[in-house]
């Protein structure tokens, strides 16, 4: 994405990772803005996890505004 990416309030950004460790990733080149009340939704795959895994889904040159953005998974230990 070349530009500005801005999830607006009340937005919805779905993600699905799996046990191998990879997921679909978003390369912002401009800014990031979470609006408030912003959701991350996380879909696991099936098989074994490990804790600690980490998952790169979003990556930017500059974050802006990150706001009351909630993270909604049926994952345990799930953070954002």
């Amino acid at each position: 994405m070349n530009g500005t990416l801005t999830f607006g309030s009340g937005s919805l950004y779905a993600v699905t990772v799996n046990a191998a460790g990879q997921s679909g990733v978003t390369a912002v080149v401009g800014n990031l803005v979470f609006g408030v009340r912003s959701t991350l939704a996380v879909t696991v795959s099936a098989g074994w996890y490990s804790a600690g895994t980490a998952y790169r889904i979003i990556t930017s040159a500059r974050v802006g505004a990150i706001r009351e953005t909630r993270c909604a998974s049926r994952f345990a230990y799930t953070e954002l």
